[in-house]
């Protein structure tokens, strides 16, 4: 109950606010047979309201409360130790975000179209991540491409302030999709797979491209990875 407290409309999760149900009869809950909560998929519920990740079940591997009106401050460093998705994205959630301490099971992680500000440390991110959307927030400041994950492939970061000339000869081999489109960031990207780089509206150029031609085509961000 103390995950949902600051939600104002609960009573679309636990059914009675005054005489909730058990965590495992609530709308959208998956649990093992054991009774552990494993997944919680909140989606596109109109939810208003904050929520405190701190009591997020421990058992947890995937929390999609995507297309919401939450709001508030994101403490990511509660994360369950043993969480592999995260998708918040679509919300009203402000504040800055530490991604330092972020699960070390971690693969996937949705943060999009929000409110969030602040700087962005990608140098300590889980060596599991694979997908990471932080687009259409407020971010601000340089980014270090250099200490990525071996696995990453997957960097949605367009439409915030990001700033500075950058290095991306570090990049690995992984990425298939990084979009940094609408940003202050400068810089070059070496040869390769230039078709999986977006960089409409920054100051960063894909080295051998041959015209403004060679811009690749923008894709949504997936909902809750799906």
């Amino acid at each position: 109950e103390l995950l949902i407290n600051g939600i104002s409309n609960k009573y679309l999760i636990c059914h009675d606010e005054e005489n909730p149900t058990d965590i495992t009869e609530w709308t959208e809950i998956v649990r093992l047979e054991a009774g552990k909560v494993v997944m919680i998929q909140w989606l596109d519920m109109a939810l208003r309201g904050s929520l405190d990740l701190r009591w997020v079940p421990v058992s947890v591997t995937r929390l999609c409360l995507e297309e919401n009106a939450l709001w508030g401050s994101l403490d990511l460093t509660s994360l369950p130790d043993s969480l592999e998705e995260c998708w918040l994205a679509n919300n009203a959630f402000s504040g800055e975000i530490s991604l330092e301490s972020l699960p070390g099971t971690l693969e996937s992680l949705g943060l999009s179209e929000n409110q969030l500000t602040g700087t962005v440390n990608l140098t300590r991110l889980p060596q599991t991540l694979v997908y990471l959307f932080l687009g259409k927030n407020s971010f601000s400041g340089p980014l270090d491409f250099t200490k990525l994950p071996p696995k990453i492939k997957t960097l949605h970061l367009c439409d915030n302030g990001f700033e500075g000339e950058t290095d991306f000869s570090c990049l690995p081999k992984s990425i298939d999709y990084l979009d940094i489109e609408n940003t202050l960031l400068s810089g070059t990207i070496p040869s390769g797979n230039s078709d999986v780089f977006l960089v409409e509206g920054s100051n960063v150029k894909l080295a051998g491209a041959k015209s403004t031609d060679d811009k690749a085509i923008s894709r949504n961000t997936d909902i809750c990875g799906q």
